[in-house]
């Protein structure tokens, strides 16, 4: 929830979308998006992979496997955006999210011309962007990553 809480309060996503699937079952039906932001107001969507793994980003079975497993997701995004997206909205970002990610994978990842990698330090610069926006308001937003945020930082 951490990734929709940036969507919508930094990137003025009107809709955050979690876990979608692509329509027609079988294998299409089990690739699925993490999550999606539709900022209508500029007629974007982000399409976001999202990893927790606070170590290391891998999906367990080396770091060449791990490469590929991403590389397939970034296609599914394009394939996502291509077949449902595109006609209602004019761009789109492709984006892997990430706390930590080494640079092997990085290396590997870096013929993705259009994924945005928010890894590492950007990582860290958004949510932080997220705890300084969170100091600032007291509402409920219905994400319960920012309400998290929003209780600590209001704390004494």
């Amino acid at each position: 929830y951490l990734v929709g809480a940036y969507l919508k309060e930094i990137k003025k996503c009107g809709i955050v979308d979690y876990n979608e699937r692509q329509q027609g079952g079988g294998r299409r039906g089990q690739n699925e998006l993490d999550v999606i932001g539709f900022d209508f107001t500029n007629s974007e969507v982000y399409l976001c992979e999202v990893s927790t793994h606070i170590v290391d980003l891998s999906y367990g079975k080396g770091t060449e496997y791990t490469i590929q497993k991403i590389k397939d997701k970034f296609e599914v995004q394009q394939e996502y955006y291509n077949t449902n997206l595109k006609d209602k909205f004019n761009q789109a970002h492709f984006m892997l999210w990430a706390p930590k990610a080494s640079k092997n994978i990085l290396k590997g990842l870096g013929d993705c011309k259009n994924l945005k990698l928010v890894v590492n330090d950007k990582y860290t610069e958004c949510v932080n962007e997220l705890i300084k926006k969170s100091k600032k308001y007291t509402n409920p937003t219905g994400n319960p990553a920012f309400r998290l945020l929003q209780i600590i930082s209001h704390m004494k």
